[in-house]
């Protein structure tokens, strides 16, 4: 009788340090998780969402110098291979844009704003082939179609910076999400 009542201060003792224990660990899973979703899937797609803009503005200054060129008496080659340049980069981003949209990380927001994206390159991308086929044949036409570009341009930037400010937001909504949970277990 009197062990039992030895054991019991040790065993309750023994039972808090596994509770403790166990909250620990769960702790560490979660920021665990929190870190690799920051890592394997927020960051990777804020980076390919900031790869995108950037190539489609790089795309985009790259189509004006098409127009530059072809007024400049370019030769018709160079011109050529800087359009076709521009359009590959433009497959390569559609690509990525895919890609993205199939990523079972990706959040149903961000896989309608790829869609609504993937969608706006589409209709940029006729206009800026249009532009570039035409640039070293009808300069006149050509520029036609570059304003017409220019606005879709316009309104793909602004779709690729709300995807960009979404991927920042979800990043940290994680990052302060784990913060909380520390921070409660720490209370």
């Amino acid at each position: 009788s009197l062990r039992w009542k030895i054991m019991i201060a040790p065993s309750v003792v023994l039972l808090f340090l596994l509770i403790l224990g166990w909250i620990s660990y769960g702790g560490l899973v979660n920021q665990k998780a929190t870190i690799e979703d920051i890592f394997n899937n927020r960051f990777k797609s804020y980076q390919a969402s900031a790869t995108i803009l950037k190539d489609m503005a790089n795309v985009h200054s790259n189509l004006y110098k098409t127009i530059s060129w072809a007024g400049a008496n370019y030769e018709a080659a160079k011109i050529d291979s800087l359009a076709k340049e521009q359009l590959a980069i433009m497959e390569k981003t559609q690509q990525t844009m895919e890609r993205a949209l199939q990523a079972s990380a990706a959040t149903p927001e961000e896989k309608k704003l790829f869609q609504q994206t993937s969608a706006q390159l589409s209709e940029y991308k006729k206009s800026a082939f249009s532009a570039m086929d035409l640039a070293s044949s009808d300069l006149n036409m050509a520029t036609m179609y570059m304003s017409t570009a220019d606005d879709r341009f316009q309104v793909l930037n602004r779709s690729l910076h709300d995807l960009l400010d979404l991927e920042a937001k979800s990043s940290k909504e994680s990052y302060e999400s784990s913060v909380a949970g520390f921070s409660a277990f720490l209370k």
